[in-house]
């Protein structure tokens, strides 16, 4: 499962990036938003801080939605109701306030990878008289 992180913290994405690496993903880093705009669609899911250095994340968030329907989570150091209800109004599935345990992270990724891509459903067969 493919993970772009778009986040200018970068002590922070690299110990991102070494916990999914070892829960079985294959993440890759951007810094700024207009790079997530153009890899975005690489991505299964995507974790994206709202605190981008050249583009508002929110924005990048709400163009991101327009064009796809893949899974998304942001962090955001402000901290706010609003924020995240901002970043929800944008188009994420989630979103975590920082400072956040990598752990919870990690919980929050497979619950909004499980609403994404439900299990198939299993058909059973009633057999009857015939």
């Amino acid at each position: 499962m493919r993970v772009l992180i778009a986040e200018n913290d970068t002590a922070s994405s690299r110990h991102i990036v070494k916990v999914m690496e070892r829960s079985g993903f294959e993440p890759w880093t951007v810094e700024t938003g207009k790079a997530a705009l153009q890899q975005h669609h690489r991505a299964d899911i995507i974790l994206i801080g709202l605190d981008l250095p050249d583009l508002d994340g929110l924005q990048v968030c709400a163009e991101i939605r327009a064009a796809s329907d893949t899974p998304m989570i942001a962090f955001t150091a402000r901290g706010t109701e609003l924020e995240r209800v901002l970043g929800f109004q944008a188009g994420c599935d989630d979103c975590l306030d920082k400072p956040y345990g990598v752990q919870e992270l990690m919980a929050r990724v497979d619950a909004v990878l499980r609403r994404a891509r439900p299990a198939p459903l299993t058909r059973s067969i009633v057999r009857g008289p015939l």
